[in-house]
């Protein structure tokens, strides 16, 4: 894995619009490829547009084999709660983070995290229990994977 710099930051309360299920860990690319066209599709139909990239935001409950996770796009001037069936518009809530940019394939993003989660340790912190994975280039289905920008955001106390 590439070297990353990570810095503790303050990151924002921000809105999305997202749609949140508990995932096994094998269904997360499928879950991922349907949610985000459903929740492009439904920002579309009520006359609104992603305000930045795709994201995850994860919650951690220190299961291996599912994760609760929301997934879906940024947005702006939007009350929270449900905007279209099973789409809700949700706070993310801001403070303190650990942040980086990893440059990669999808598959190398656990090694990426596990730096985090080194640095985590160093600086004394401990996590608040929720990850945000920020898309910054739109993968291609026969894009090269080494071409993938990923934010990574480890909220910490």
């Amino acid at each position: 894995m590439a070297r990353m710099d990570i810095t503790l930051t303050d990151e924002p309360t921000r809105l999305a619009a997202l749609v949140r299920r508990t995932v096994p860990m094998s269904d997360l690319k499928p879950f991922y490829d349907s949610v985000y066209t459903h929740v492009a599709a439904t920002l579309a139909s009520t006359g609104n547009a992603p305000a930045g990239p795709a994201l995850g935001w994860l919650h951690h409950d220190g299961s291996t084999e599912a994760l609760d996770i929301a997934a879906g796009f940024p947005v702006a001037g939007l009350p929270t709660g449900t905007l279209e069936g099973d789409v809700e518009v949700l706070e993310i809530p801001g403070g303190r983070a650990l942040v980086a940019i990893h440059e990669g394939p999808y598959a190398d993003l656990p090694g990426a995290w596990e730096a985090l989660v080194e640095r985590l340790g160093a600086e004394g912190l401990s996590p608040r229990g929720d990850t945000v994975e920020e898309y910054l280039t739109q993968p291609e289905p026969d894009g090269d994977p080494a071409l993938n920008r990923t934010r990574l955001v480890m909220m910490v106390r």
